[in-house]
């Protein structure tokens, strides 16, 4: 089975969990995930754990869950700055909001995001894994992500 957690519109998986509806069958906190341990094949986090002060209780329990592959995706620090001028380029509502909370959206742990980390935390928990730059359109918007997939090592 398949999970994608935090996956807004996301169709990705089997399960799909949010904290709000989106394409979610099921709402919840990526902190405390309502599931038995290694219930999940494949997991995949998407843009979430850079939104959440205490990621690492988030990839905790993502790395709990999973039996075989966790894919996670954070942004490239440096390309916040190009994301918001790319936000100024095509002016929808939604862009102009967020345009103007980048002083709110700074202190978020987004600015603070080192992929060795996740890599270290994963590798924690008997887990191997590689760390890739991708390049993909989120919501409309170009980024730079690092794609962290990491495997359950069998014992």
């Amino acid at each position: 089975m398949r999970a994608s957690m935090g996956c807004g519109s996301d169709p990705w998986g089997d399960v799909k969990l949010d904290i709000k509806r989106g394409s979610a069958n099921i709402l919840a906190d990526i902190q405390q995930l309502p599931f038995k341990d290694q219930v999940f094949d494949d997991v995949r986090s998407i843009s979430v754990l850079e939104h959440i002060p205490a990621w690492r209780k988030a990839l905790d329990e993502l790395l709990r869950v999973t039996r075989n592959r966790l894919i996670v995706e954070v942004p490239v620090n440096s390309d916040i700055r190009i994301t918001d001028i790319w936000r100024i380029l095509f002016p929808t509502p939604r862009n102009l909001y967020l345009f103007r909370t980048i002083p709110e959206r700074a202190r978020e742990a987004l600015w603070q995001m080192d992929p060795y980390i996740l890599l270290d935390s994963m590798i924690a928990a008997e887990f191997m894994g590689e760390i890739e730059k991708i390049f993909q359109i989120y919501c409309g918007v170009p980024s730079r992500c690092w794609r962290i997939t990491a495997w359950r090592l069998l014992k």
